[in-house]
């Protein structure tokens, strides 16, 4: 098995298969995932025909959070500009995270407003340029202080 997977394998109790020993192979995440990733599972035996076979295995991992939009544009030269970005539960659920979630703005001239929507199923972040005149930044959002999502803000 790849590194990233565990398995198991077990006696099968129904033995269907004349002059065959049936197992039960379990397979399981050694550690939690956060990009796609895919691999093989090679199942080696004496059975003719089936001496190698090959099992396909992808892990497509949930995001922890949906975010629209995923970019930010301000228009360069003009203050006061109010962009919006909605968070969505994903991986996590919004309402047992919203005390442990950071929002990091770039520099003290973006300000970040920020509450519960929509019965705790989403966040509002209002982004808030207050002047910044920079080619690009980022906005980082944390949880747990680890980062999960970083927003490119560009100014144009």
């Amino acid at each position: 098995t790849p590194e990233w997977l565990r398995y198991s394998m077990h006696r099968n109790k129904r033995n269907n298969v004349q002059g065959a020993v049936l197992w039960d192979v379990e397979i399981s995440l050694k550690r939690k995932l956060r990009q796609k990733i895919s691999g093989d599972v090679v199942v080696n035996s004496n059975l003719p025909l089936f001496e190698k076979t090959i099992v396909p295995i992808q892990v497509v991992t949930k995001p922890a959070f949906l975010i629209t939009p995923y970019m930010l544009i301000f228009d360069k030269g003009q203050s006061q500009q109010t962009r919006i970005v909605y968070i969505k539960s994903g991986e996590y659920q919004i309402e047992s995270v919203y005390t442990l979630m950071e929002i990091k703005p770039p520099k003290e001239c973006i300000k970040v407003n920020w509450s519960k929507e929509v019965s705790a199923k989403e966040i509002k972040l209002e982004i808030i340029n207050e002047g910044c005149d920079f080619s690009s930044a980022k906005l980082e959002i944390l949880l747990n202080h680890d980062a999960v999502s970083v927003i490119p803000i560009v100014f144009k």
